[in-house]
């Protein structure tokens, strides 16, 4: 029984460019938005 595929991605989606780019600047963002976080954790605690 074969499974039915849609084919490689190729970034067709809400992204203008390829997925390799969009995956990079989604990465970078989620790491900016990590480390944003971490610093308002540690300035909550420093405040205490």
């Amino acid at each position: 029984m074969k499974t039915e595929h849609a084919g490689p991605k190729r970034g067709q989606g809400a992204f203008w460019g390829r997925k390799k780019v969009a995956k990079k600047k989604s990465s970078t963002l989620r790491r900016q938005n990590w480390q944003r976080e971490i610093r308002q954790e540690l300035d909550c605690k420093d405040k205490r």
